[in-house]
């Protein structure tokens, strides 16, 4: 298998490029420029070249004749193990029809987990099993142009090696679902003050509830799960793919007159703190724009290649990393930002905010 960690980072580069250039992709452009090469370097045969073998990939793949096909199915034996469904990249990752739809099918094809990916963002969904994919959010997510200085739980090459077939065979992916699954649900427990969790704690304790109430509200949740295993580091330095007509690097715009993407984090929780917990989209960015006027630089208030302004990008995507973190709720319905108790009591505790934001990098 083609060393994937050398691969991520070429494709990274790539997809970088077609960022800063403003370069529009197909769907099938996405199939055939990142997604299928991502996939052979994952180990899985998409060629049909182990010819005594069933097919390892499947395009267009319908269990049932009246069922939606999946745009691709991933087969080790038996039925599919894993459903990769791309989205076109100019409609988004999030769109509201596709999105659902495209999970739906994947449980028709009676999988348990599916990417959703439009070549920038690749979106991991699970589920307690086969057929039962939770559609309400990703267990994983990450976003392909950010490859540099990413840690695990972000690390591109880390979530990326959990779709291979070694790891696929092995089930390691179902060990970080369910770690993440029962890390999410108590921390919750803890943060809401769960009446199940306070009861126990009482017949535990002998602790009034009022007390045991007092705890959780002072509590500090933290809940390790054993750290994943680095990715490999490639040899040597890969050099990015040719690209005709690339530009100097010198064209970028300079990191150090852009306002980092960590600034957003306090001003977005403290906008929706003023705001009674939750707003919509528009009027949160209203209010952040407020509360950084004095930060935002004159490169942050220039337009991008598409015309959103620079700031406001950044606002978004740095809601993608409150989300992953419980800071913001997953849950709150479209168009909606809303902060979690956790999110509050990371303001109140004045906690420090981090140098950078993983997978949210050279936007343009």
């Amino acid at each position: 298998m083609e060393d994937l960690s050398r691969v991520v980072r070429d494709l990274a580069a790539k997809m970088s490029h077609l960022l800063e250039e403003g370069e529009e992709l197909s769907v099938a452009d996405t199939k055939g420029k990142f997604v299928e090469p991502m996939l052979e370097a994952l180990g899985w045969d998409i060629h049909g070249r182990e010819k005594e073998k069933v097919l390892e990939v499947r395009r267009d793949f319908c269990r049932n004749p009246q069922d939606n096909p999946v745009d691709y199915a991933l087969f080790i034996s038996g039925p599919p193990r894993l459903v990769v469904q791309v989205q076109d990249p100019h409609r988004g990752i999030d769109n509201r029809k596709w999105t659902p739809q495209a999970l739906k099918d994947a449980n028709t094809a009676g999988v348990q987990w599916c990417v959703l990916t439009d070549g920038k963002f690749w979106h991991v969904y699970g589920g307690n099993a086969p057929g039962e994919i939770d559609r309400s959010e990703p267990f994983l997510w990450m976003w392909l142009p950010s490859v540099e200085d990413t840690p695990p739980p972000f690390e591109p090459t880390w979530i990326l090696s959990l779709l291979s077939k070694e790891k696929l065979t092995q089930n390691d992916i179902e060990i970080v679902y369910v770690d993440r699954r029962c890390s999410d649900a108590l921390r919750e427990m803890v943060t809401t003050e769960d009446a199940a969790l306070v009861r126990l704690t009482c017949e535990r304790t002998g602790l009034t509830r009022i007390e045991v109430k007092g705890f959780l509200a002072r509590a500090q949740v933290s809940i390790q799960t054993p750290a994943p295993p680095a990715a490999p580091e490639p040899d040597t330095p890969a050099a990015p793919p040719p690209i005709r007509g690339r530009k100097s690097r010198s064209t970028r715009k300079p990191r150090g007159v852009l306002t980092p993407h960590a600034a957003y984090c306090r001003p977005i929780l403290q906008a929706l703190v003023g705001l009674g917990g939750s707003a919509p989209t528009s009027v949160v960015i209203d209010r952040v724009r407020e509360l950084m006027a004095g930060v935002l630089t004159p490169e942050d208030r220039k337009p991008l290649k598409r015309g959103q302004i620079t700031w406001r990008k950044y606002v978004e995507l740095t809601r993608l990393f409150l989300v992953w973190e419980g800071l913001l709720s997953s849950r709150s319905p479209r168009g909606i930002w809303e902060i979690t108790d956790a999110g509050r009591q990371w303001l109140r505790e004045a906690k420090p905010v981090p140098e950078s934001i993983p997978g949210a990098k050279r936007v343009s």
